[in-house]
C-alpha cells in the first residue's frame, strides 16, 4: 500500500492501515486535504455539538476499497467517519472486513458484520443494501452511535413482531 505523508500522519507509521487508523481524532482540515474530499457544507448530527459533512462526488480509497466518505466533527476534530462502498460483492466485502479487523487488531471476523465497542470508540463494518459501510468513532460519539444502533434494532424488532 502506498503511504501518504501529511500532517495527518506525522505520528503514524507507513504500515498498511496507518492512514485509516489515524482518521478519527485528526483535524478535519487535514483529513479533507489528505483524502481529497470537500467538507465545507456541515449539518447537525445525531446530537448537539456534532456536525456531519459528506462528499458523494469524490471517491476515496480506504481499507483496500473505493467509496465515499462522511465525516462527523466536534469542533475542528474528526469524531467519526462513515465510509460507504456503494457496490460491494461478497469477495470485496470479505476483503473489507479482513482489512478493518487487521488494521484495528480485532482478529479474524467470525460474523458477517463486525461490531466492536471499545473504550476508545466503535468499529462497525456492515452490509448496506448492495454495498458496505465502515463506521469508526471516537469514545464520546461512539456512546451516541451505540445508543442509535440499539434504538434502530429495537424498532426493527418491534416492526417484525407486528401482525401483518
Amino acid at each position: 500500500m502506498h503511504c501518504f505523508m501529511s500532517i495527518v500522519l506525522l505520528a503514524a507509521s507507513c504500515a498498511p492501515g496507518a492512514r485509516e487508523a489515524a482518521l478519527v481524532g485528526s483535524k478535519v482540515s487535514d483529513v479533507a486535504a489528505e483524502l481529497g474530499v470537500n467538507l465545507e457544507s456541515w449539518a447537525p448530527s445525531i446530537s448537539g455539538g456534532y456536525e456531519v459533512s459528506c462528499d458523494p462526488d469524490h471517491l476515496v480509497t480506504l481499507f483496500g476499497g473505493q467509496g465515499t466518505l462522511c465525516v462527523v466533527r466536534s469542533g475542528a476534530k474528526v469524531a467519526a467517519v462513515d465510509f460507504r462502498m456503494p457496490a460491494c460483492d461478497d469477495r470485496q466485502y470479505d476483503a473489507l472486513r479482513a482489512s478493518v479487523t487487521s488494521v484495528f487488531g480485532l482478529g479474524p471476523p467470525t460474523d458477517p458484520d463486525v461490531y466492536v465497542v471499545r473504550p476508545n470508540g466503535v468499529v462497525h463494518v456492515r452490509r448496506d443494501r448492495d454495498g458496505a459501510r465502515v463506521i469508526l468513532t471516537d469514545a464520546p460519539f461512539g456512546k451516541m452511535y451505540v445508543a442509535q444502533v440499539l434504538r434502530d434494532g429495537f424498532a426493527d424488532l418491534s416492526n417484525g413482531l407486528r401482525a401483518h
